[in-house]
């Protein structure tokens, strides 16, 4: 046999890779600016919202992004990223992985056993998601056993309680933090 590639330990579960370009001053953008900014400081008040970046490839959205993460790190605001890649696009909760990741506080150095208790801890300390910690498996490959809950649950039922757990834990992490969560080239997500 020929070898086409070698794993490198902890690369498969680390954030997809971004390209790095080196960035000036957004030029041509300043209300568009104004409008990421105010969204930052409604955050630092407590308000959620949401905003979308919707437009053809090349017209900057990456850049607004980046802007954006730029802004909530000045103001002492947690960046979370999902992103959507073409070649992961029909693997379940894939892009949600890296956030996941974050909410559990897992580092995919970490050894694989280590990992699965780092969450279930996470997870246990939320009361109502004790019983759904096994789905995370969805998510983020843990090897954790089923429990009397979630062994009947199957097709949309799990699905739907997998959501459950995944925006119940991004619920919490945002009742004690400021987050601003970024879901990267949505249009490939499952």
């Amino acid at each position: 046999p020929i070898r086409v590639f070698v794993p490198i330990a902890g690369a498969a579960a680390q954030a997809p890779p971004t390209l790095q370009r080196p960035r000036g001053p957004m030029v041509a953008r300043r209300s568009e600016r104004a409008q990421l900014a105010g969204l930052v400081d409604a955050v630092l008040v407590g308000q959620s919202t949401c905003v979308a970046l919707i437009g053809e490839a090349g017209i900057g959205k990456s850049r607004l992004v980046e802007e954006a993460r730029s802004l909530a790190g000045e103001a002492e605001v947690a960046v979370v990223t999902a992103a959507g890649l073409p070649v992961e696009r029909n693997i379940a909760y894939r892009a949600f992985r890296p956030v996941a990741e974050t909410l559990l506080g897992l580092d995919p150095t970490w050894p694989a056993e280590r990992r699965a208790a780092a969450a279930l801890t996470a997870i246990e300390t939320h009361p109502d998601l004790a019983a759904l910690a096994p789905l995370i498996n969805s998510i983020v490959p843990l090897g954790l056993a089923e429990n009397d809950h979630t062994r009947g649950l199957v097709g949309e039922k799990r699905v739907f309680r997998t959501d459950d757990l995944l925006c119940g834990l991004l619920q919490q992490r945002c009742s004690n933090h400021r987050v601003l969560l970024v879901v990267e080239d949505a249009h490939w997500l499952d």
